[in-house]
C-alpha cells in the first residue's frame, strides 16, 4: 500500500505530511492571490513575474556534484523543471478563469495520475484497495465541485466557456504537477536531487516562454498599473515559491502520491478563501464535494503518524 511507511520510522514520515500541509496552505493563498490579481493583469505577465522569482536559484546549484550525475540524472532534471513550468503556467490561467475553490479542486484530481504513474515509474510500489478507494472518493468530491455541463447541465454560453478553458488548464496544471512528483521522487531515490537545478530549469522556461509571448502581446505589458497590482503580485510570487519549496521538502520524506493526497486539502482552504474574499458563492454540493475530498489526506495523514 501507499502510505507513510518508511524505513526512517514514524517521525520521518510525519515530516512529510506536516510539510505538505504547510504547502496546501500556502499554495491556497497564492491561489487566491492569482484569481485577485489576475482580473486586472495579463496572465501571461503573471507568468512572467513568477518565471522572475524563481531565477535566483542558479546562484544555488550545486555545480560541484555536476560531474558525478549520468545522463539519465540530468534529464530528469530537466523534465522536471519543464513539467514545473507547465503546472505553473496552466494553473495561473486555471485560476485567472475559475472560481479559487473549482480550480483548486480540479487541479488536484493529480492523485489518480501520480497512483498510476507511481505503479508504472517507481520501483516497490503498489496500490492497496484503501488506495483504489480513496481515488474514488477524490474523483466524485472533484465532480460534485466543478459540477462539469456535461453531467450536471449547461450553465450561460459564456460562463460554460470560461469553465472549459477553465477546467482544461486546471487539469493539465493537475497532470504536469503530478509529473513533477514523480520526476523528483525518482531523482530522491538516485540520490542526485537539486531544487536549485531544478528552479532554475523552471525560470528559465518559464522566463523564454512568457517573453516570447509578451514581445508579441506587448498590450500585456502595459496593464500593471495600480501599486495593488504590484503588491498582489509581489506577494504571489513569494507564496508560489515557498509552497513549491515545502512541496519538495515533503517529497524527501513521503511517496507523492500521499503528498499530492494530502495537498488536497487545499481545497478546503480555497473554498474558506474564496467565501471570504471573492464574489464568487458557494454551494451545497460543493462542501459536500469538498468533504469527500478531505477523506483521502486525513486518513493518510493518521496512517503516517501511527
Amino acid at each position: 500500500m501507499i502510505g507513510g511507511g518508511t524505513p526512517h520510522g514514524t517521525g520521518y514520515a510525519a515530516k512529510g505530511i506536516l510539510f505538505a500541509f504547510i504547502s496546501a496552505i500556502i499554495w491556497a493563498f497564492s491561489s487566491l492571490m492569482n484569481n485577485l490579481v489576475s482580473k486586472t493583469v495579463s496572465v501571461w505577465m503573471v507568468n512572467f513575474a513568477i518565471s522572475l522569482s524563481y531565477l535566483p536559484a542558479f546562484a544555488f546549484i550545486r555545480w560541484e556534484h555536476i560531474e558525478r550525475y549520468q545522463t539519465a540524472d540530468k534529464i530528469l532534471t530537466v523534465v522536471a523543471g519543464i513539467f514545473d513550468a507547465m503546472a505553473m503556467s496552466s494553473g495561473v490561467m486555471g485560476f485567472s478563469l475559475s472560481p479559487v475553490g473549482d480550480a483548486s479542486a480540479i487541479i488536484f484530481s493529480k492523485p489518480l495520475v501520480c497512483a498510476i504513474l507511481m505503479t508504472i515509474f517507481l520501483d516497490n510500489i503498489s496500490l492497496g484497495l484503501s488506495d483504489a478507494v480513496l481515488t474514488v472518493f477524490n474523483i466524485v468530491g472533484v465532480f460534485l465541485i466543478s459540477k462539469p455541463p456535461f453531467v450536471f447541465g449547461h450553465r450561460a454560453a459564456s460562463e460554460d466557456e470560461s469553465f472549459v478553458n477553465g477546467s482544461i488548464a486546471a487539469l493539465s496544471c493537475a497532470i504536469s504537477d503530478a509529473l513533477v512528483l514523480i520526476t523528483v521522487r525518482k531523482l530522491y531515490k538516485r540520490g542526485t536531487y537539486d531544487m536549485a537545478a531544478i528552479w532554475s530549469v523552471k525560470a528559465t522556461t518559464g522566463y523564454l516562454i512568457c517573453a516570447v509571448i509578451l514581445s508579441m502581446r506587448l498590450e500585456d505589458s502595459r496593464n500593471m498599473r495600480t501599486l495593488l497590482d504590484w503588491v498582489y503580485l509581489f506577494i504571489l510570487c513569494i507564496a508560489g515559491v515557498m509552497a513549491t519549496g515545502f512541496t519538495y521538502l515533503a517529497l524527501r520524506y513521503q511517496n507523492p502520491s500521499v503528498i499530492s493526497l494530502i495537498g488536497t486539502s487545499e481545497v478546503v482552504v480555497a473554498f474558506i478563501f474564496q467565501q471570504l474574499f471573492t464574489d464568487d458563492n458557494i454551494d451545497r454540493m460543493s462542501l459536500i464535494g469538498a468533504v469527500f475530498i478531505t477523506i483521502s489526506p486525513a486518513w493518510y495523514g493518521w496512517k503516517g503518524l501511527t
